[in-house]
């Protein structure tokens, strides 16, 4: 039984891909408007740091100017186009119960961590999250999950599970030497050779194998 289960936050409690296909179509429209990329390409927008997408995505522009115009974007798109994923009140509960001390662990901003929380009800359940504000480093590098560990005062990796949907949270366990949970609705596919500890099909079921002892 673990006693830290970390999650990711875009892509494992928020399902944002939506927010994100259309503030970058809004991006692209004004900014590059002869750049029309296949659906799939959005798929690789959560996971990374914003900024090293913008870099990516607009490399001729100027990234502050770039970064706030997303920002803005952002927020607006969020409130329409987001939402949390189902059974995120039963896990809680559950790891209540359980005695399980749970965290979040993401490469966002603290500003727009906090939006998130409060829109969709997740600071009723969320007491404690390291953002990208809070660190030096971020995922892929473990100073997120190890900051993490120490607030709660767990030493033994094997009592920690990190929750994702990416390649970046797969390598951030990794690179902490935990174990691996992965969401399986995730539009983005692991490699074939990729250690997955942990399957989790729904928060529902999760809930359940938690209960039940069976992770």
């Amino acid at each position: 039984m673990y006693k830290l289960i970390l999650f990711d936050l875009d892509g494992t409690l928020l399902n944002t891909d939506p927010m994100l296909k259309i503030t970058f179509e809004e991006l692209f429209k004004k900014y590059r408007p002869d750049y029309h990329p296949d659906d799939s390409h959005y798929f690789e927008f959560s996971g990374p740091p914003i900024k090293i997408t913008l870099k990516k995505e607009f490399p001729n522009m100027d990234q502050d100017f770039i970064l706030k115009e997303f920002r803005e974007l952002s927020y607006i798109n969020y409130d329409k186009y987001s939402f949390p994923y189902p059974y995120i009140n039963e896990l809680i509960d559950v790891l209540k119960e359980k005695g399980i001390k749970f965290g979040v662990v993401t490469n966002k901003a603290r500003k727009a961590t906090t939006k998130s929380f409060a829109l969709f009800g997740l600071d009723k359940f969320f007491d404690f999250s390291i953002t990208s504000n809070d660190i030096i480093n971020q995922k892929p590098d473990p100073e997120g999950v190890f900051k993490a560990m120490t607030y709660f005062g767990i030493e033994d990796k094997k009592d920690v599970l990190y929750i994702g949907d990416t390649i970046y949270d797969y390598n951030t366990a990794k690179n902490a030497g935990i174990d691996f949970g992965y969401v399986m609705w995730s539009p983005r596919k692991l490699p074939s050779d990729a250690k997955i500890d942990v399957k989790v099909q729904d928060y529902k079921d999760f809930a359940e194998k938690i209960r039940n002892e069976e992770i």
